[in-house]
């Protein structure tokens, strides 16, 4: 089981263009394990061969549209059971990465799950983005931001925009209904110095499931006035008139409460 779920895992890799090898798909196999006994609800994808490709490998996806090197300093916005970033480290292990999750118990399972795969170079802050990024020296830091889901792209922009450095990406993985959410944020990236670059399509390999990565680049500096508040990005989403839209359950890939399904 253990051989034909790695030999999955290294497939999709190669459908998706990257290159996994059979060292890194068992430390895939490993964080599944470690998923597997956690008691907290973090995702409620249970089937190993749904989490390789609906956890896993819709992750490493990130990395065709940002592509890392070693020593890039990536931060994961929300990042709940690790998702985009863990996977993005397995994938690329010289890569500095910020796990940032307000919630004590999944804190604490990142940094429990980043001990049990052996990962060096990984940061868990628990913390608000609003207030992470009050801290001067978290501003404007990072060459790639993930974000996967965790809520409507205009309020997800002031989340992670202040924190990419002028010329970097920030990424965020959306839904089928990517577009809708990309046109209501228009005027947010534009106040916060975002260009956006491309939304690709993305049809995962085995289930044919549709997805949409949003790349925004840092075009220019973030206003000092932003993020505001903790809680006022979501009760007021930049440039959004109305509501900000909902969360959706867990599994509909909109909006999972920092990564997890």
């Amino acid at each position: 089981m253990t051989d034909s779920l790695a030999s999955c895992l290294m497939k999709g890799a190669r459908l998706l263009g990257l290159s996994l090898d059979r060292d890194r798909a068992g430390l895939f196999l490993r964080y599944l394990e470690v998923l597997q006994r956690e008691r907290q609800n973090l995702t409620a994808v249970t089937s190993p061969r749904e989490v390789l490709e609906k956890h896993f490998l819709d992750s490493l996806a990130v990395a065709t549209v940002a592509p890392l090197e070693p020593g890039f300093s990536v931060l994961d916005v929300g990042s709940g059971a690790g998702f985009p970033g863990v996977p993005l480290k397995i994938l690329v292990p010289g890569i500095r990465l910020t796990l940032l999750e307000p919630r004590a118990r999944r804190a604490f399972f990142l940094e429990n799950l980043a001990t049990a795969l052996s990962l060096d170079g990984v940061v868990v802050c628990r913390q608000r983005a609003e207030d992470f990024l009050r801290v001067p020296g978290n501003r404007e830091r990072f060459l790639l931001v993930t974000a996967r889901a965790v809520a409507p792209l205009a309020v997800l922009a002031e989340y992670c925009l202040p924190a990419v450095t002028v010329g970097g990406r920030w990424v965020a993985c959306k839904g089928p209904e990517a577009a809708r959410e990309v046109a209501a944020a228009a005027g947010a990236l534009d106040l916060l110095g975002g260009r956006l670059v491309r939304v690709r399509d993305l049809v995962l390999p085995f289930s044919r499931a549709v997805r949409n990565l949003v790349v925004v680049e840092k075009a220019r500096p973030t206003p000092d006035a932003f993020p505001r508040p903790a809680g006022v990005p979501a009760r007021r989403p930049l440039g959004v008139s109305g509501p900000a839209g909902k969360k959706a359950k867990d599994g509909e890939y909109k909006g999972h409460e920092g990564g997890g399904w």
